[in-house]
């Protein structure tokens, strides 16, 4: 039986949760960052701002850390994780 985007999405979100929670938070600080640019909070803007290219930025680095952990499991020649 094929999986539904949405099962396939969990799974991965199993498997790795910080990704999701980056996007999330990436997310979070541009909508609270357009919402206070909105309503004239320049300062709240600015620091949301920088809030979202720090959540950017970890989202990118934990990316990096599970692609070079997966290539390393795949270059030692040790069976790589399986999802259940």
């Amino acid at each position: 039986m094929p999986q539904t985007f949405w099962s396939r999405l969990w799974d991965k979100t199993k498997k790795d949760p910080l990704i999701p929670i980056g996007c999330t938070a990436t997310l979070g600080c541009l909508g609270a960052g357009l919402y206070a640019f909105k309503s004239g909070e320049k300062h709240l803007s600015q620091r949301m701002m920088r809030a979202r290219v720090l959540a950017q930025g970890f989202t990118i680095v934990v990316l990096m850390a599970g692609s070079f952990y997966n290539m390393n499991i795949k270059s030692s020649g040790e069976p790589a994780r399986e999802s259940s």
